[in-house]
């Protein structure tokens, strides 16, 4: 009973010496001041309260301008953060992969970064001229996380992966069809 509790990672013997610093094996020139400035906000792309004011944001303006796409878009956002926020958490308490960091917590997925690609999909459904921008900025802030050292490749993998699940699942549930941001109706 006792092993029941033991982190999987353990469990399964996996070698944390060979999961690399992704940034300095790629590139060590990145690793300078003028980069280091530049990642540090591409950060909070994935940050539960931007995607959070995003969402507002597409609701006020759904509202005022009684534009029900919009008004939806909004609602899609907060629950593909919400769901993407429970995966991630159930999924990093189930694997028990360390964080690079912080040793006394788990860092498999990236919440951030499943909160990035989850607001990107979903903005991505409703503006589908700048999906580039949106999945960009995505990326941006998942090679962020790994560049502080915040997390591991895999971690960063794992939490694109759920943010692209919950918030195009979640974007094709809530969002109505059409291509005008313009489009107005009730």
């Amino acid at each position: 009973m006792g092993d029941l509790f033991l982190p999987l990672v353990q469990r399964y013997g996996i070698d944390f010496g060979l999961m690399l610093d992704v940034m300095d094996l790629v590139c060590p020139a990145l690793r300078n001041p003028l980069v280091a400035t530049m990642m540090s906000p591409l950060e909070y792309v994935g940050h539960g309260a931007v995607g959070g004011m995003i969402g507002l944001a597409l609701l006020g303006y759904g509202y005022f301008y009684k534009n029900h796409r919009i008004r939806q878009a909004g609602i899609a956002v907060f629950v593909a953060l919400a769901v993407a926020a429970g995966v991630a958490a159930a999924l990093k308490y189930t694997v028990q992969l360390p964080h690079p960091q912080l040793p006394s917590e788990y860092g498999l997925p990236s919440g951030r970064t499943s909160a990035a690609f989850a607001l990107a999909s979903t903005l991505s459904a409703t503006f589908p001229g700048l999906s580039p921008v949106f999945f960009g900025l995505a990326l941006l802030a998942g090679i962020a996380r790994l560049y502080s050292p915040a997390h591991y490749t895999w971690s960063i993998i794992g939490g694109a992966i759920i943010g692209l699940a919950t918030g195009f699942a979640i974007a094709l549930k809530l969002i109505p069809r059409g291509n005008s941001f313009r489009q107005n109706s009730l």
